[in-house]
């Protein structure tokens, strides 16, 4: 896609288009990711499905951002696909290891000052909410219930993992 493509979009809409480039640069196909391989599992075996947020919520994290905040995720962006393949390529290999604490160092580092407004959106305020909705599955569903999230999500001191053990839930990565 060339840069006239981007050029109309507002910069969250243009950084979440090139957040394939540094994957397909790597050689991997987006669609073969693991929440399309596990959806089509599921839908084969018959299992029903239900979402932790709807594609108009997770579009309404970007959306409705600050114009500044837009601009740094398109910052960001343009940074990870500066740094091409090398990075998505060591991401898989730790995600292959199950080494979520580097998985974590290897994710967008969050951790600078001018990304924190995004962290509280993009990871904590989600976390927090997927937490209390599994929490109240618990309380008032049965059964055994299979739940995936993005590896990003199960990293750090604000991962769902923690967000669960603050609700008394014991939660287990496998």
């Amino acid at each position: 896609m060339g840069e006239k493509t981007l050029e109309p979009m507002r910069p969250w809409l243009a950084a979440v288009s090139l957040t394939t480039v540094p994957i397909q640069q790597a050689g991997f196909d987006p669609s073969n990711g693991a929440d399309h391989v596990l959806k089509l599992k599921a839908i084969d075996a018959g299992k029903p499905l239900h979402g932790l947020e709807s594609l108009e919520k997770q579009l309404h994290f970007f959306a409705d951002l600050p114009a500044a905040e837009e601009v740094q995720i398109l910052d960001a962006t343009l940074d990870e696909v500066a740094e091409g393949p090398d990075k998505v390529n060591e991401m898989v290999d730790a995600w292959l290891a199950g080494d979520i604490e580097s998985f974590g160092r290897l994710f967008v580092d969050f951790s600078e000052p001018k990304y924190q407004a995004l962290y509280k959106i993009l990871i904590v305020k989600r976390n927090q909410a997927w937490a209390k909705q599994l929490a109240d599955r618990l309380k008032t569903g049965s059964g055994t219930s299979f739940i995936a999230v993005g590896a990003g999500h199960l990293a750090g001191p604000d991962s769902l993992i923690v967000a669960l053990q603050q609700r008394g839930i014991t939660a287990e990565r496998e």
